[in-house]
């Protein structure tokens, strides 16, 4: 308010920023209602919203394109999209850009053209994938692209990287098993396949991941070198839970685990026996016994406003093979002084810097002014 008048500024910006996060790929992105778009490398773009009978065309050309029954509110945003240098003619499945899917979704460029893709009828079960031999054929190890959705602020932001968040290891060096990764599509079927040779790695995502933390779950085929028709299948379930599952093919024992490794859900084969391989541990434990800390005034006078005193500091962390992580704190005497000068105190104005304690507690006989413990368990990534 100045001078009796008064003004109101609103700031308008756009709902979806959209960034291509690859240092060296350019994207290509398809909403469905226009021509695509493209994004270099490092660079990024606005959406803004649609019109209701916009957005009932556009979603309804995607759903149609994607092949794929995927539930969607009425105000999210729908995409698909595909490295234009590396996979000109696959693209992924369909994207959606809302709260309800905020995280990393690693994607498969498995789709080529759409309406190929639909025709084409997926096995829906371990047995039939062994008889199906055009899905064994088709589209071994597609490129793995994740899709990270953060809300911020009121506005949505969406980052496209290459990689992907889950991992599948094969250790089985001993018996020179291969490692194949079928994940299992939001609509039950396999669009896609992942081939890990043995002592190698690889990335791997879904043709169409659910958007709603549903399972993302996996079947693993391995299968032992210079035999025909000698493999077996596996049904781990859903991938973001630790398992172990024990198997034999022809007599030779492998181990199946998912495990996380920091951010990374990690799904290994190995030789029977050589479990211990995994294990592994980290912890660290800080101590203190005097700690301060000072809230410093810097304008109009420089001062020290207040000052926390901690007594006997404990903190410790631990990340175990059994895919937990401990958090502990601990502190045993607390004391916070205000030390302003200039402050009254009842009838008196204190002119010096001196010391008045606001808050003091000291635990007696071992008794702490603070416990606090954490435990977590991942389950998801």
């Amino acid at each position: 308010t100045l001078l009796g008048a008064s003004s109101h500024v609103f700031c308008l910006r756009p709902w979806l920023v959209l960034s291509n996060g690859s240092k060296d790929d350019e994207i290509e992105l398809d909403f469905g209602d226009e021509s695509p778009c493209r994004l270099s490398p490092g660079e990024s773009t606005v959406r803004h919203w649609q019109s209701r009978s916009a957005k009932r065309r556009t979603v309804k050309k995607l759903l149609k394109q994607a092949g794929e029954k995927i539930r969607v509110a009425k105000h999210d945003i729908r995409l698909r999209f595909h490295p234009v240098n590396t996979s000109p003619n696959l693209w992924s499945g369909l994207v959606v850009c809302s709260g309800r899917a905020a995280g990393s979704t690693p994607f498969a460029m498995s789709y080529e053209d759409a309406q190929q893709s639909k025709s084409r009828v997926l096995p829906s079960s371990p047995t039939a994938l062994l008889e199906d031999s055009e899905s064994r054929r088709s589209m071994p190890n597609p490129e793995v692209w994740s899709v990270e959705v953060a809300p911020i602020s009121g506005a949505m932001a969406v980052t496209f990287k290459r990689g992907s968040e889950f991992k599948a290891v094969n250790h089985a060096t001993r018996a020179q098993a291969t490692m194949t990764i079928w994940p299992r599509s939001i609509k039950g079927g396999f669009a896609s396949s992942f081939i890990v040779p043995p002592g190698g790695e690889k990335d791997y995502g879904w043709a169409q991941p659910s958007h709603e933390g549903k399972e993302c779950s996996v079947v693993v085929e391995v299968t032992l070198p210079l035999e025909e028709n000698c493999s077996k299948l596996v049904d781990m379930g859903d991938v973001r839970k630790t398992k172990t599952r024990s198997i034999k093919v022809k007599d030779i024992g492998f181990v199946l685990e998912t495990t996380r490794q920091f951010e990374q859900s990690c799904l290994v084969l190995l030789d029977e026996g050589c479990r211990q391989m995994l294990g592994s541990s980290f912890q660290i434990e800080v101590k203190l016994r005097q700690l301060g800390v000072s809230l410093i005034q810097e304008i109009p006078n420089p001062c020290e406003l207040l000052f926390l005193h901690l007594a006997n500091s404990y903190f410790s962390y631990k990340n175990s093979d059994a895919d937990t992580e401990d958090w502990k704190l601990e502190v045993q005497e607390v004391q916070m002084d205000c030390q302003k000068a200039g402050r009254v105190e009842g009838q008196a104005k204190i002119q010096k810097e001196l010391p008045a304690v606001i808050l003091a507690n000291h635990g007696d006989g071992g008794n702490n002014f603070l416990s606090l413990i954490l435990s977590r368990h991942a389950t998801s990534s």
